[in-house]
């Protein structure tokens, strides 16, 4: 199970990525660009999510300049960053390594808002070289926009709680907790959990270990609330 999503909320985004090793599905994982920027990482293996997060920090390890937030910029330094590292490594001719790459962070505008951006690696095409194929990679990039929810891998729960209610009018408390019930209701353990979030006044921040186990228990305290209540609803006379 891989429950891999980004939420909007009232002063922020929350990054939401849950993996079970072993899962051939969905992968997906959450990277620290800038203060102001984020990324979410989704890919079909393991092993490939573990390889572009590798490029990832090889590029910010290189990168001399700080990167505040989201900017045409960065996004076009980042695609020739990988661009060079398939060139510069042959493995990537005969083991291409698609992905899709949603960043997040804080626009390079007046109004300072929350945006994104898509950038998908995708195999173009398929050649025979000296009886041995190998793969040619292309990259498509749609345009920032605004933030909004996005949904990968197992995260039908938290679509859909996020559809009922107005997640992004509640502030990014209530989104952790309502995520991490969500994923709860899988019998997902924090160790399998990654969160982060963004918001314009504190920047990028982890959701560390210990705020994982108390959103732990307060959702267990949730589950009990709800489950408490339906009983007493059910057993009422109708």
């Amino acid at each position: 199970m891989s429950v891999i999503a980004g939420l909007s909320a009232k002063d922020g985004y929350l990054f939401v990525a849950n993996n079970v090793t072993g899962d051939l599905c969905n992968n997906g994982d959450i990277v620290k660009l800038g203060k102001y920027c984020g990324a979410l990482i989704v890919t079909r293996k393991e092993e490939r999510s573990k390889n572009v997060r590798g490029v990832l920090n090889k590029y910010l390890n290189e990168k001399k300049e700080r990167i505040d937030g989201l900017s045409d910029s960065l996004i076009n330094e980042l695609i020739s960053f990988f661009k060079m590292e398939f060139q510069r490594n042959p493995f990537y001719e005969a083991m291409p390594l698609p992905f899709l790459l949603l960043i997040v962070g804080i626009g390079q505008n007046q109004q300072r808002r929350l945006e994104y951006v898509f950038i998908r690696n995708r195999v173009a095409e398929a050649i025979e070289r000296n009886g041995k194929k190998e793969f040619i990679t292309a990259f498509d990039v749609n345009p920032s926009v605004p933030a909004q929810d996005i949904f990968f891998g197992d995260s039908n729960i938290i679509q859909h709680l996020s559809q009922q209610l107005p997640c992004w009018k509640f502030p990014v408390d209530v989104v952790k907790l309502l995520s991490y019930f969500s994923i709860s209701m899988y019998g997902s353990s924090t160790e399998g959990v990654k969160m982060a979030c963004l918001s314009a006044e504190t920047g990028f921040r982890w959701i560390d270990s210990g705020e994982l186990r108390l959103l732990a228990n307060n959702a267990r305290k949730l589950d009990t609330i709800l489950t408490d209540g339906l009983n007493k609803f059910l057993s009422q006379d109708i």
